[in-house]
């Protein structure tokens, strides 16, 4: 999945927000603790498959033509763009009207209509999907929220106690965190049919 437009994740939580959640009296600048929050984002959303905040993504299938294509991550809001590379080396766009997301939320699948005739395709080309994925700020689910900030709060207690950047190697997850991820993975049932 490649993050289009962006290089670095937001983080659904603020800098405020963490410090009252965390209730402790933080002696570093919030440049520093958005960059961790960032980072936890990052981390929290890799091990769940489920990105906290809406973002335009990329998918390069190197599948065959399919009828169903299972998404590896949920939510997917919407399905912008579906195009197959020809044999001349150009991208030619699918019709939204040949393709729809079925069950954004749970299971997010791509399903091809019926009867659907795919263009020639260059050997061996990869299909694209460029897609909607995650919440609105205001719909981040709870226990996402919690991972990430108990996250960037052990980070934080852990630079703090030993001196070092928790990014750089020593940073190292707590069961809750752990837990919390576990419980939110999105794993999909299958990749095409």
């Amino acid at each position: 999945m490649k993050l289009m437009g962006i290089d670095v994740a937001d983080s659904p939580i603020s800098v405020a927000e963490f410090k009252r959640a965390t209730a402790q009296d933080f002696a570093v600048d919030d440049l520093f603790i958005a960059d961790q929050l960032s980072a936890a984002t990052e981390v929290v959303e890799a091990a769940t498959n489920r990105p906290a905040l809406t973002r335009e993504v990329e998918f390069m299938l190197d599948v065959a033509e399919f009828t169903t294509w299972w998404f590896p991550c949920a939510p997917v809001i919407d399905v912008d763009l579906l195009s197959v590379l020809d044999p001349n080396g150009d991208w030619q766009d699918i019709p939204a009207s040949d393709y729809r997301l079925i069950t954004g939320h749970d299971e997010p699948r791509l399903q091809m209509a019926d009867n659907v005739t795919w263009p020639d395709r260059a050997t061996g080309s990869a299909i694209r999907v460029r897609a909607t994925v995650g919440h609105v700020p205001e719909a981040v689910p709870r226990r996402l929220r919690q991972a990430i900030i108990l996250l960037a709060q052990d980070w934080f207690r852990d630079a703090r106690n030993s001196g070092e950047d928790p990014k750089e190697g020593g940073a190292r997850l707590n069961f809750g965190v752990i837990r919390l991820m576990r419980q939110l993975k999105y794993q999909r049932p299958l990749i095409c049919k």
